[in-house]
This record gives structure tokens, C-alpha cells and sequence, in this order.
């Protein structure tokens, strides 16, 4: 079967026929992005359902989903702040089951994997907000520039002796000696 751009260029129809080839294959979707799509998956996710559930529950394409959080910045903003609020609503359930837990008297160790998990959750689905803050700084001396220092070693073994004159006459040069003072 011939490819879309192929069968554009082979077109001598109109241009209605040739804006109609030009139109996406497929499935047309069931959802349009707008508003009230964005606020239903919004509301999905501060309730606490994963992207799945959510695409489940308003019987969306995850892929469509995904695709929207690429053409739309404003969507995909969304959806963190959305996950962000979720990690909020959860750690503030877990802190009230702790108390309960403290006022009850109950095994704190099923507490203490609860709070565990939380904790890995919330590092994963808000990582910006939970996650782990790490800063590297690379400083020299006392806080100063780093100082790069070059070295180049030569190996006078592998050098034949008029290298080895050659060198050690730069390096008398070098010293401020003349050539003939050297120590051997």
C-alpha cells in the first residue's frame, strides 16, 4: 500500500479531496481535550486513581492522554499538580491513621510499612515535592575556582640520545643554566 505522502503528490483531485487525504487515518476520538475533560482528569486523580484508572473510569485512550500532555503544556501541568495533591491527601490520611493508631495502642509496625511505602510512593508520583533533594557543588580550596594543573611526563628511557640531548638542553634553558653546567 502506498504511503499518505505518495498518494498526496499522485493527487490531481481537488483540494477538498486532497485535505480529506491529508486528514488523520484511524479511529476518530471519542474525547476532544478541553476544559471539561482536563477537570474530570484532574478530579480522577486528587481522588487517588492512577492515569489508568482514570482512562478506565472515563473511558478514554491512555495514548490520547499522553499525547494531550505533549501538545498541551497547560494539561500536563495539570496532571502534576494533580498528582501532587493526591500525595497530599494520602499523607494527611496516613497521619491520621497514625494517630488513631497511637490512641488505639496498635502494633506500630504495620504503621511503620504503611508509612514506608507512602514515603516510596510519594518520592515516585511527586518526586519534585517528596523526592529526595541532592545538590553537588564542586569547589576548589576554601570555596575557590578549581585550579587545573597540566603534567606531562616523558619517559627518557624510550628517547634515543639526540632526544635526550635535545631535552635536556630545553630544560637547562628552562632552569636559567647554561649548557654545560649541568649535573650529570
Amino acid at each position: 500500500m502506498p504511503r499518505q505522502s505518495k498518494i498526496i503528490k499522485k493527487a490531481s483531485e481537488t483540494p477538498e479531496v486532497v485535505e480529506a487525504i491529508k486528514r488523520r487515518v484511524g479511529r476518530p476520538a471519542k474525547h476532544e481535550y478541553g476544559p471539561e475533560i482536563s477537570e474530570k482528569i484532574y478530579e480522577c486523580l486528587v481522588a487517588g486513581m492512577d492515569m489508568v484508572e482514570a482512562c478506565k473510569y472515563l473511558e478514554l485512550n491512555r495514548g490520547q492522554i499522553y499525547r494531550w500532555k505533549d501538545q498541551y503544556p497547560e494539561f500536563d501541568t495539570l496532571c502534576t499538580r494533580a498528582r501532587e495533591a493526591m500525595m497530599e491527601k494520602r499523607l494527611s490520611d496516613l497521619r491520621l491513621s497514625i494517630k488513631d493508631a497511637k490512641k488505639n495502642k496498635d502494633d506500630p509496625t504495620w504503621f511503620k510499612i504503611e508509612l514506608g511505602f507512602e514515603q516510596w510512593n510519594a518520592e515516585r508520583i511527586a518526586s519534585r515535592v517528596y523526592g529526595p533533594r541532592t545538590k553537588t557543588e564542586v569547589t576548589g580550596k576554601d570555596g575557590a575556582p578549581i585550579q587545573m594543573q597540566q603534567h606531562t611526563i616523558i619517559d627518557s628511557a624510550s628517547l634515543d640520545p639526540d632526544q635526550r640531548d635535545a631535552l635536556r638542553a630545553i630544560l637547562l634553558a628552562a632552569q636559567g643554566q647554561p649548557e654545560g653546567n649541568a649535573d650529570e
